[in-house]
């Protein structure tokens, strides 16, 4: 495993906000594929964590989210598409 993806792990674990539970689960999705497979993976965790917690009448989460959704872009090389 390359060093971004072992530093996007954390971040992906911390968007949760789940426990540990979540973290193998994610570990699990990510074995065995390649790192373009990986990255595809991570981007589409990231936007399902952003669309989780996304509150679009709250301009303070949207703009919360928005840098999420560019972290994760920047993190993975990877489109985060999420609906604003």
């Amino acid at each position: 495993m390359n060093k971004r993806a072992i530093i996007l792990l954390p971040f992906v674990l911390a968007l949760s906000a789940c426990g540990w539970s979540h973290y193998s689960i994610l570990e699990e999705k990510l074995e065995g594929k390649t790192q373009e497979q990986k990255r595809l993976t991570l981007a589409e965790e990231c936007r399902i964590e952003i669309k989780k917690g996304l509150i679009k009448d709250d301009p303070k989460n949207v703009k919360q989210h928005k840098l999420m959704q560019q972290i994760c872009e920047e993190m993975t090389g990877q489109s985060v598409s999420v609906e604003y």
